[in-house]
């Protein structure tokens, strides 16, 4: 009866075809031994081929519109908590932010980061960060360009600059002095004096 209906011979005889799919779906052996199961199961019911592609239609149209509203819920969520942390650290957002995933690189590698902020949420796995940012100390802590990212930093730094003997004889040294005078001044609106 089910083979004049148009059901194939044995389950591996159906031939699905799948719409193209993003990376997220892309099947995996675990998903190959549950299609499997799934068609055993639609050719002891005795489906036919077209019923078993429609039921695969749904099924990838279904986790697609979930992973559509999922991406869209994690990026909502994303930006409440950067407006989160801009309401709890007003002015001190892009200095505690920048502090906090330098402090993240540097103990936790680019895949660690991505997993706490996958386990915690990125706003808490930054606040803790930007703690550990301040306690270790600041002035250690500096910017991509090498110019600390902190007033006492910069005014370490400045310091040791200006008693080497360097400060008054190497054109380097002086641009150097000039560079993170420009960065005191912008964070705090006063240079640093020589000693």
């Amino acid at each position: 009866v089910y083979a004049r209906l148009g059901r194939p011979e044995t389950p591996e005889s159906y031939e699905i075809q799948r719409p193209e799919l993003p990376e997220a779906l892309a099947p995996t052996e675990a998903d190959a031994v549950r299609e499997r199961g799934f068609l055993t199961a639609m050719h002891r019911a005795g489906a036919t081929p077209a019923a078993v592609q429609a039921a695969f239609d749904w099924y990838y149209d279904e986790a697609g519109s979930m992973l559509e509203r999922g991406q869209a819920a994690a990026v909502e969520a994303q930006q409440g908590q950067e407006a989160e942390l801009r309401r709890a650290w007003g002015h001190d957002f892009k200095r505690n932010r920048g502090m906090a995933k330098r402090a993240l690189r540097e103990f936790a590698g680019r895949s660690g980061a991505d997993r706490l902020s996958a386990l915690m949420g990125e706003a808490e796995v930054l606040r803790i960060f930007a703690k550990i940012g301040q306690r270790i100390g600041e002035d250690a802590m500096v910017t991509s360009d090498g110019v600390p990212d902190s007033e006492g930093g910069l005014r370490k730094e400045l310091d040791k600059l200006y008693k080497s003997r360097d400060y008054w004889t190497n054109e380097d040294t002086q641009k150097r002095v000039s560079s993170l005078n420009k960065a005191l001044v912008q964070k705090t609106g006063k240079p640093n004096e020589a000693a």
